[in-house]
């Protein structure tokens, strides 16, 4: 998970689209002022959610890839949208 915010899995034509969240469950900002905590230190592990993984369809993929190219949080309203 470390420096990844998307992934992508699949074959024949059967993908699953992935995208970071924090632990609020919203998608991740490398923008704002998140940091992604050390994976090592006890206290992110077990008092803090960190962020993870989740699912979502192929087009709240395409909106968060949106705006990790263009840096436009309005990309990042509309996916909090779909995703909630």
């Amino acid at each position: 998970l470390r420096n990844k915010l998307t992934k992508t899995f699949g074959a024949n034509s059967q993908f699953r689209f992935y995208i970071c969240v924090n632990a609020s469950n919203k998608p991740f900002n490398p923008i704002g002022s998140e940091i992604i905590p050390e994976p090592n230190k006890f206290v992110n592990k077990v008092c803090k959610g960190g962020p993870k993984m989740i699912e979502v369809n192929q087009a709240a993929f395409q909106k968060y890839l949106e705006f990790l190219k263009t840096k436009n949080t309005r990309w990042l309203v509309d996916l909090e949208r779909e995703v909630i």
